[in-house]
């Protein structure tokens, strides 16, 4: 792998940008920026390699948990648990 493609911005930021040949042939460019509360080189370069890793290997990202609507959770949860659990009025 060449030199890390990391510089930091005349705002004193530190960002990446770099290209990824997936296995396929396709090329992918991609950059970004260490996070806020880090914003070192090596935060900048932590952050581009696992970028690269999501890039490479997509079916690793862990998937998000479902969240409930509104409706959802008054009709379901908060009415089972706070107005029929603790015998409240329905008009609560």
């Amino acid at each position: 792998m060449k030199a890390m493609p990391i510089r930091r911005t005349s705002e004193g930021r530190w960002r990446y940008r770099h290209v990824v040949q997936k296995p396929d042939g396709t090329r992918e460019r991609i950059s970004g920026s260490a996070p806020e509360y880090i914003n070192t080189k090596v935060a900048a370069e932590r952050a581009m390699l696992d970028h690269i890793e999501r890039v490479m290997h997509p079916e690793r990202v862990p998937t998000r948990k479902e969240t409930p609507t509104f409706s959802e959770w008054f009709r379901g949860r908060f009415w089972k648990e706070w107005v029929v659990g603790r015998m409240n009025k329905p008009t609560e």
